[in-house]
């Protein structure tokens, strides 16, 4: 409807001029003025063809322009969508590693644990078998190894209260024991706005 409305006018405008030329000529009553009628007629009408292809022009590129736009504001959600799932992935991986880290870690206490249990039951069997100072031995080596693997764990809970938190913002994840900090795999995170640079 809107696009009729455009050339509405132009067509009332041109019927209007052609009925009021014919009108002039039948007026007047001389029949060579059909030929000049008929050519001014066919100038009339080349104007108009000019007038409504600038209007469908206008049109064509209005719609281009709606098109460009609906198009810019459908990429920016798919590029918002995007940034939301990366950000919940990497989140979701962050809380992963946590977690498989922690059951390792308790994994290891366990076994670590039982095995001083049985150091110390040897010692205190040892000891009471009168073997004091194999015992005496065995009990100081089981309480080191104890205090040391205390102080480990003790350092690892604190290291685990940090991984525990937000992931790193600098799209980075945190590394094992020893090892520096690990880019991420490129299209992740930061990696994609930054150029795809690793």
């Amino acid at each position: 409807m809107r696009g009729l409305m455009r050339y509405l006018p132009g067509i009332l405008l041109l019927q209007i001029l052609t009925v009021v030329l014919v009108l002039l000529v039948l007026r007047s009553g001389q029949e060579w003025l059909w030929i000049s009628a008929g050519l001014l007629a066919l100038l009339i009408a080349l104007l108009f063809n000019f007038w409504f292809q600038s209007i469908a022009e206008h049109g064509c590129k209005d719609a281009i322009a709606d098109l460009r736009q609906e198009f810019a504001v459908e990429r920016e959600k798919l590029r918002l969508a995007a940034e939301r799932t990366k950000t919940r992935v990497l989140q979701e991986t962050h809380r992963q590693i946590v977690r498989e880290t922690n059951r390792a870690h308790a994994r290891a206490n366990f076994k670590v644990g039982a095995m001083l249990v049985g150091v110390m039951a040897a010692g205190g069997l040892l000891l009471i078998s009168q073997f004091v100072t194999l015992g005496l031995l065995t009990v100081a080596t089981g309480g080191g190894a104890l205090a040391g693997y205390l102080a480990r764990v003790q350092q690892e809970r604190r290291r685990g209260q940090r991984l525990a938190g937000p992931p790193p913002a600098d799209g980075t994840l945190p590394a094992g024991r020893g090892t520096t900090r690990k880019r991420l795999p490129r299209g992740s995170a930061k990696g994609d706005r930054a150029g795809g640079r690793s």
